[in-house]
């Protein structure tokens, strides 16, 4: 096993039979003590007619999770691959960095993803997503995925994954939510409209994976629950995403990732990228808890079409508002009804 550093490439203890295989499983952790043993262990169990390799990144956890990954590759030589490094890539270099040294270190046709706090709950989801890959020959395959939250899991209806095909446009002005990061398999083909340049401004990257891998071919989707994301776990995005100064630089950058990938994609996709724009919006409006004043500065900042959109929802989303309604309702009934 090697620490690797950002200025040798990435070189990784394999067995002596190593070989090439149909599908290399990314996870990236970080702070994973508590949950990474579950994650590998769900990758452990697929069940396939081809073989499969673990690559793991660890970023440098000031926990024990490098010590866990390096009992859990002692037990599964043959199939657990580790980057263990030294130094927060992501703190010092971008999540670019932490992405591609671990494609690069992978083999596979296709690419699976689970960070370390997130694990796979059917043993079949493997061979299902690359049999559909393998038979249509789209860019990507996913599935509904499941949320555990405060020890619940709730199971996502899968009416809208029954083996339906979406394009990369599709995808861009669905819910933020339609696809998880561990219910997706996707064709190498994607490396070649993948930005990492995009990808080290960007505060994410999963969206840019998303359209990178549908650009071309498109997506489709399987009904099965095959994976389980947890939320607000100690060490997850949903967490970090709490705190005030980090939401709000997420925000900005979120927004210049998407003009970004507008011109990187030739503005073939300008109509999509606009309409994310507002969705970004209303989902910050609805799901985060910071003050009237940052969220108006924040839609004053847009550059978009549905500003005024955005103003007007959260004004009405706010409780002294539907008071005021109220009474201006009440006070042109009671002049009409007389």
């Amino acid at each position: 096993m090697s620490d690797i550093s950002p200025e040798i490439p990435c070189v990784l203890n394999d067995s002596n039979n190593y070989k090439t295989v149909t599908v290399s499983i990314i996870c990236l952790t970080y702070n994973h003590e508590r949950y990474i043993t579950q994650a590998v262990q769900s990758f452990l169990a697929q069940k396939t007619n081809f073989d499969y390799e673990i690559i793991i990144h660890d970023d440098a956890s000031n926990d024990r999770t490098a010590e866990v990954l390096k009992n859990l590759q002692a037990q599964f030589p043959d199939r657990v691959r580790l980057i263990i490094q030294t130094e927060n890539q992501y703190s010092k270099f971008g999540f670019s960095r932490v992405l591609k040294t671990a494609l690069d270190a992978a083999s596979g046709e296709y690419f699976a993803f689970c960070e370390g706090d997130d694990y796979w709950c059917d043993d079949s989801k493997l061979q299902v997503q690359v049999d559909v890959l393998k038979q249509t020959g789209v860019g990507m395959c996913f599935h509904p995925a499941a949320e555990l939250k405060n020890d619940e899991i709730l199971i996502p209806d899968t009416a809208a994954y029954s083996n339906k095909f979406y394009s990369a446009s599709d995808l861009i002005r669905k819910n933020f939510h339609f696809v998880q990061t561990s219910s997706i398999v996707f064709s190498r083909r994607a490396l070649n409209h993948l930005s990492y340049d995009i990808i080290s401004r960007s505060p994410v990257a999963d969206v840019i994976i998303r359209i990178a891998a549908t650009f071309e071919s498109g997506a489709i989707a399987v009904p099965l629950v095959g994976s389980v994301y947890r939320i607000m776990s100690e060490g997850s995005w949903s967490s970090t995403m709490r705190k005030k100064d980090v939401f709000l630089t997420y925000i900005r950058k979120m927004l210049l990732t998407i003009d970004e990938l507008n011109n990187f994609y030739s503005q073939k996709l300008s109509s999509d990228f606009e309409y994310y724009k507002y969705m970004f919006v209303m989902a910050v409006v609805r799901d985060f808890d910071v003050s009237l004043k940052d969220k108006l500065s924040f839609v004053g900042s847009l550059n978009t079409k549905y500003k005024a959109y955005c103003y007007l929802s959260i004004l009405l989303r706010q409780p002294k508002i539907h008071v005021y309604i109220r009474k201006v309702i009440a006070t042109f009934n009671g002049k009409f009804s007389k």
